[in-house]
């Protein structure tokens, strides 16, 4: 079962709000089970995506467009930025960290490579996707709060279903 699959098959099987609650926390626990998520110790988010749950993810994701749109909306809106914003050719230190949010997630939980990504974010070199992949790591283990944006970026697009065919 993948993280999508499961969260949606029980959201489906839900009728009440209770009922939800119960069986998305029910699947949780299965997922868990299975190793693609684990109870985070850090406060704000109480699950994380291991690297097999990334795994699955990745495999069940399309590289089309409407799946690397998705992700530039969501980290777009997070930030309180349009979608022309990151595709542009904005520098401000701000934007270009959220665009590197933006090109890391989009190559990490799509499957697209390199240069489709580039090609997207306004026809950037596949060595600037490659740039971003490798600072997003490096944010994420030094600042708390964009480690948490992104896993919760990352846990929004699972369950929304904004991959699905």
């Amino acid at each position: 079962m993948t993280i999508q699959a499961g969260i949606l098959h029980a959201l489906d099987r839900a009728e009440t709000c209770a009922d939800r609650a119960t069986v998305i926390e029910s699947t949780l626990c299965e997922l868990a089970r299975q190793g693609l998520i684990t109870r985070s110790v850090r406060p704000g988010l109480p699950y994380r995506i291991t690297a097999e749950g990334k795994a699955a993810l990745v495999a069940s994701r399309p590289s089309e467009p409407h799946a690397l749109e998705s992700i530039v909306c969501e980290v777009a809106s997070r930030h309180g930025l349009r979608r022309s914003d990151l595709i542009g050719r904005g520098r401000t230190s701000n934007l270009g960290r959220v665009r590197v949010m933006a090109m890391a997630l989009a190559y990490e939980l799509t499957g697209a490579s390199l240069t489709e990504v580039g090609a997207f974010f306004g026809g950037r070199d596949f060595t600037t996707v490659r740039y971003a992949v490798r600072r997003l790591a490096v944010i994420e283990q030094t600042d708390e709060r964009a480690r948490l944006v992104a896993e919760s970026i990352r846990m929004q697009l699972a369950v929304s279903g904004s991959f699905r065919r």
